[in-house]
């Protein structure tokens, strides 16, 4: 069977609602012909656009079990095509153009923004375990919500407290955000941390045990281990 393959980065262009497939191609070939090396007097267009999923690989239109590629636009309709507000067409390139006259390199080069690095650097470092806890027991901005009292909506805070330690703490590490997998690393030991200090002061008040206490004993009964990390958010 045949198989799609993208060749080279997306482009993306803003197009207005009113635009003819005839314009469409016109405006593509304008973005694109500097990969081509076609002689001057060539009037032909050396891909066809077709309407395809985002991934690129099947149709916009079709049901999946039509097996279809892409549907086509017509190269010479005068027509405006009603397409919605984001639309991924694909740049078909014919056989003919693909292996002879395309430089591919010049297609799959492109400036990398600043921004990008910034993300890799975030990605890469890693988070200590003590500072999850201070994001996880700090006030947090939510919205306005309704106050029975005063009959309007009011600034609200949220705040989680700790009250008490479990003589074994098993941490639950976030890992995903909006749908995304987190990799940032989180380093935490499984000896000498103590996270009595984020217990709320009136805990603290009444004498709780701290979790370096209760491990020792813990581990007076035979279960020891030693180091251990793990993934997950920054900001828990």
């Amino acid at each position: 069977g045949v198989r799609a393959e993208i060749h080279n980065l997306p482009l993306m262009l803003f197009i207005d609602r009113n635009t003819t497939p005839e314009q469409l191609y016109a405006y593509v070939w304008k973005r694109t012909y500097r990969y081509a090396s076609l002689p001057k007097s060539s009037t032909d267009t050396p891909f066809t656009l077709t309407l395809v999923d985002p991934k690129g690989y099947a149709c916009a239109k079709c049901p999946w079990d039509a097996y279809c590629m892409g549907l086509p636009l017509p190269h010479d309709s005068k027509e405006a095509i009603e397409l919605p507000s984001v639309t991924h067409v694909a740049v078909d390139w014919g056989s003919r153009y693909l292996y002879t006259t395309l430089n591919e390199r010049a297609m799959q080069s492109a400036d990398t923004h600043p921004s990008r690095l910034l993300a890799q650097q975030e990605h890469q470092r890693h988070v200590d375990i003590g500072r999850c806890f201070e994001r996880f027991t700090c006030k947090e901005m939510i919205k306005e919500v309704y106050c029975s009292k005063v009959k309007q909506h009011l600034p609200a805070t949220k705040h989680i407290e700790l009250y008490s330690l479990p003589p074994v703490l098993i941490l639950h590490l976030k890992r995903l955000v909006r749908g995304g997998k987190i990799q940032t690393f989180v380093d935490f030991p499984l000896r000498g941390f103590d996270p009595t200090g984020f217990l709320t002061p009136s805990a603290l008040k009444y004498g709780n045990v701290s979790v370096q206490e209760k491990a020792r004993e813990f581990e007076r009964k035979g279960h020891r281990d030693s180091s251990a990390s793990a993934a997950a958010h920054r900001d828990p």
